[in-house]
């Protein structure tokens, strides 16, 4: 019986050195104490305002830690790495493109050594990172099409900051808040995460959009009565993930790019 996945194209890049993990706690929003080599994990990297400026997948290997990124933000990434080293022992290879094999579903794939549990489409699934050239390993995997997964995901409440476009903007304030570990020690933006936190209420919230035209188009400002009330990420046509000013709520009616839709459900 063969097993579902969609091939990725990924960046990796390899951080080594004795402070590698110290200094990588130091950047990112999760915790690296929590990161096995059976795993990935999401995090972000914030900038002192606590806005999202990259994101990133994070692979325990034994000696590196490795850093996938969409390509657009590869060689951001690798310089934003290099900028913040000062004394630390820590070395950040290229930026190298590679394949990620992602297998949908939460059964453990039998017979796919290395594969690393991570859930991207709010089903379950497993990544196997640097694919052959044959994505279907021998016709064990059928490939799933991206745009139906791309509907599973925004269905599922699962904002992408590359894909919705959610870089400048605060976690918690997009549905990204669980990629922001708490009390983990220090770095870069950790205040304003704190302060949030104590605060217990942001001005905007994830909410999934519904067109009430013959299509909603996403990565636009949203409007209501003329006023901007938030940011929709990627459309799959249909529906769309939003950040919308928290006093809106479901059945509210805004306006995206011209085009009537709907709050159909406040999920943050």
């Amino acid at each position: 019986m063969s097993l579902t996945g969609v091939l990725l194209e990924r960046h990796r890049i390899r951080l080594s050195g004795a402070d590698s993990v110290a200094f990588l706690q130091g950047q990112v929003s999760g915790d690296l104490r929590g990161l096995s080599e059976t795993s990935v994990l999401d995090t972000l990297f914030l900038n002192p305002r606590g806005q999202i400026e990259l994101a990133a997948e994070l692979v325990r290997r034994p000696e590196e830690i490795w850093l996938l990124v969409q390509e657009p933000y590869a060689q951001a990434l690798a310089a934003r790495l290099r900028r913040y080293i000062v004394f630390d022992q820590v070395e950040v290879g290229p930026a190298e493109p590679l394949r990620v094999l992602h297998l949908l579903g939460p059964e453990w794939p039998e017979g796919f050594s290395g594969a690393l549990e991570h859930d991207r489409y709010g089903l379950g699934g497993h990544d196997l990172i640097g694919v052959p050239e044959d994505p279907s390993l021998g016709g064990r995997v059928e490939l799933a099409e991206a745009a139906a997964l791309e509907r599973q995901r925004i269905r599922a409440g699962r904002p992408d900051p590359a894909s919705d476009q959610l870089l400048g903007r605060l976690p918690q304030e997009c549905g990204l808040g669980h990629w922001v570990a708490r009390g983990k020690g220090c770095y870069v933006g950790q205040e304003i995460m704190a302060r949030l936190e104590a605060r217990g209420q942001v001005r905007h919230r994830l909410a999934r959009l519904q067109a009430l035209g013959p299509q909603l188009r996403g990565r636009a400002e949203v409007r209501r009565d003329g006023k901007v009330v938030g940011w929709c990420g990627a459309s799959d046509g249909g529906e769309a993930l939003a950040s919308l000013r928290s006093e809106l709520a479901a059945d509210d009616l805004v306006e995206v790019e011209g085009q009537a839709a709907r709050v159909a459900e406040v999920l943050g």
